[in-house]
């Protein structure tokens, strides 16, 4: 098994030799600027003080866009391992950010390890915005268990959100069981996103659902409707009324 300085170094090499010949450091001149991409990733060395790691994390985050196909194949290693090992906490979500935006399966192992190993809410919940970016339904049984077992409420609440966007149907099952939740934010959460999947308005009634479930598990579901749809329609019927009105009071 390759050790961590043995990664590193394997890391700077091939990145040295992307940049070796003269078109390739124009190109990396005009895209990172003054401090080149291989200086970027010595920052991210484990002996390198918590401000210069979140700052050099933090950049790569926000520029994975330009990133060629093979820098992102020798970054996301790096940042699959800092998820795991970093101390600092904002390190460890801005590596589950960026391995979010690349997408590569060769990182999901890391994420689903670290989600459930975090000590970090906050970094847990970075972790289940990362793999809902996946848009991969096999995902769907670890962030189940994490909806059912995170011993933080809003962590168990994000993994219920990323269930919802990535599940369809299969959400049904994780949200009733949800309702037994010891948060009542949990429970509402999944009360509505049951309501907004099915249809259907039976409250936050756990055995209420089950029924439903039992009853209609074989049907499809209604078509969701686009997020604020008819909320425009609705507020220029508002401005309609209240334009009568203001004319009513005019001629009076």
């Amino acid at each position: 098994m390759i050790c961590t300085r043995t990664r590193w170094a394997l890391a700077l090499l091939l990145l040295l030799l992307l940049c070796s010949c003269e078109k390739k450091e124009s190109t990396l001149s005009e895209l990172f600027g003054k401090r080149p991409l291989t200086k970027r990733v010595e920052e991210l060395k484990p002996n390198r003080p918590p401000g210069v790691r979140r700052d050099s994390a933090y950049w790569f985050l926000s520029h994975t866009h330009k990133l060629t196909d093979e820098q992102q194949r020798l970054v996301v290693p790096l940042f699959a391992e800092l998820l795991q090992v970093d101390e600092d906490r904002l390190v460890r979500g801005y590596a589950a950010g960026l391995l979010g935006k690349l997408r590569d399966p060769e990182a999901l192992p890391a994420l689903t390890k670290a989600l459930a190993d975090d000590r970090d809410a906050m970094v847990r919940i970075d972790i289940i915005k990362a793999m809902a970016q996946y848009n991969d339904k096999s995902l769907l049984p670890e962030l189940t268990r994490a909806s059912q077992t995170d011993r933080d409420a809003d962590v168990r609440q994000a993994a219920l959100e990323a269930i919802v966007q990535l599940g369809g149907k299969e959400a049904i099952p994780p949200l009733i069981d949800a309702l037994g939740d010891r948060s009542t934010d949990v429970v509402f959460s999944a009360s509505r996103h049951l309501a907004e999947l099915t249809g259907e308005n039976l409250g936050m009634g756990q055995d209420r659902w089950r029924t439903w479930w039992r009853e209609n598990a074989n049907k499809a579901l209604p078509p969701r409707k686009a997020p604020g749809k008819g909320k425009g329609k609705k507020k220029e019927e508002e401005k309609g009324e209240k334009k009568k009105k203001k004319k009513h009071f005019l001629l009076f």
